[in-house]
């Protein structure tokens, strides 16, 4: 009894401590149920309605379109999101001009991106494909710029609320779009959800409280800008060490083996969400913290959140060792499930590791204004990464890229966050 006493009265006490934190955690996870919800039906989709060869050409197309994403974006909205945290403390006038800033030059570099992608047409493998896309060059840089601010305002309920309505009621659409016209339906459903979203997530930006303002600061575009930069490198860095894989895989003309990559991957992205969900929703928190130099603060929640979210990945892949296969029989049945697992069963290394790495690059380096050892760390190893895709991939095909990655992404993470703790969280 004593022991039940004892144990009900510290998750109690976790509750108490932590209870807003939990509470925007819910919020967050429901948000990308919506959000994220959305672009794996669309991938499972795909997936079962597609050929092998066509979702092959898929997963290619969106692959490039994510890279092109990453400098129309480069790094704003993450910084929107710190500078908004941070200016409700330190700042208000800047905060009311800091949305429309940001939205001027998330719209220039989408459109010198869009300028670019259509003079390079004929030097991009699939482009025929590609330019029913260009909308989404747009809407995927300007929902995250608007997360981004959401996430920095803490309207964690409102943001969650919108992504998760708007996801239920599109999915009856995506499975249509899919269904009569295909590849180009999925291309189609992708840029309707996105620019649709965007649209609905701005109009209802115009209920809040604070007043923002139509005015140019150039001081603040450019104090934007020198952040965004490491970011947007950072960005660059995490893109060379995922994504390319389907690229590269591309280039060697191994379109089919490009939906088992990607299937793998999805499954293994999605296990790691949790850990991106909690990092997101402290980061905001932790910019506050950081600027009120509670060092001692700082420390003990460190240490505390590394050994808890390592555990918890630990618990994760060992649970996802016994049970993906289910899902992948499910969800992927026009896929050879022994090659699929065999990818997985490498992936899920990494998941322990990647927990706790994840959630200090979101939640504490970005915040603190650290990013630059992230965006170093993470453009070697994303380059070192691809190095050994060509290498490895003319030995074992395939499995070649997955080999690379569990090497590039193992030593990026010993690299960035023992330089973090010794550099930064020690010295405190």
């Amino acid at each position: 009894m004593f022991l039940l006493r004892k144990i009900n009265n510290t998750i109690g006490g976790i509750y108490v401590r932590h209870r807003i934190t939990l509470y925007n955690f819910l919020w967050r996870a429901i948000q990308i149920l919506g959000k994220q919800g959305v672009t794996f039906v669309i991938f499972v989709l795909c997936a079962k309605y597609l050929s092998p060869y066509e979702f092959g050409i898929y997963n290619f197309v969106f692959s490039l379109i994510f890279m092109f994403a990453i400098f129309s974006d480069f790094g704003v909205s993450v910084t929107a999101s710190r500078y908004t945290a941070q200016y409700q403390i330190s700042d208000i006038k800047k905060l009311h001009v800091l949305p429309f800033n940001s939205t001027l030059i998330v719209v220039v570099l989408s459109t010198v991106v869009c300028l670019l992608v259509f003079f390079a047409r004929d030097k991009i493998k699939y482009y025929e494909y590609l330019i029913y896309c260009f909308p989404l060059l747009f809407a995927i840089p300007m929902t995250s710029l608007y997360d981004g601010i959401y996430r920095g305002l803490k309207k964690f309920k409102e943001l969650s609320l919108i992504n998760f309505i708007f996801g239920l009621l599109f999915i009856p659409l995506i499975y249509f779009s899919i269904n009569k016209w295909g590849l180009k339906g999925a291309i189609l459903a992708h840029n309707a959800y996105y620019v649709l979203l965007f649209i609905v997530v701005y109009c209802y930006s115009f209920t809040w409280k604070m007043k923002t303002k139509a005015k140019l600061d150039k001081e603040l575009i450019v104090k934007i800008l020198k952040y965004s930069v490491l970011v947007g490198l950072s960005d660059v860095g995490l893109f060379l060490y995922t994504r390319v894989d389907v690229l590269i895989l591309g280039h060697f003309n191994l379109v089919e083996e490009i939906g088992y990559y990607e299937i793998a991957n999805r499954m293994y992205l999605i296990l790691i969400l949790p850990a991106q969900l909690l990092a997101t929703v402290v980061a905001p928190k932790i910019a506050q913290i950081f600027l009120l130099k509670k060092n001692d603060l700082i420390k003990s929640n460190y240490k505390r959140d590394v050994l808890l979210l390592f555990g918890i990945g630990l618990l994760l892949a060992g649970v996802s060792y016994f049970s993906i296969g289910y899902i992948f029989a499910l969800l992927f049945d026009n896929y050879k499930s022994d090659i699929l697992l065999k990818l997985m069963t490498i992936l899920l290394v990494l998941v322990p590791f990647r927990y706790f790495s994840t959630y200090i690059s979101i939640g504490y380096i970005t915040p603190s204004g650290n990013v630059k050892i992230s965006t170093v760390a993470i453009m070697f190893f994303g380059i070192v990464n691809v190095l050994l895709d060509f290498l490895l991939i003319k030995e074992f095909g395939l499995f070649g890229v997955v080999y690379a990655t569990i090497i590039s992404q193992i030593l990026f993470m010993l690299v960035k966050d023992l330089f973090f703790y010794f550099a930064v969280i020690r010295k405190l």
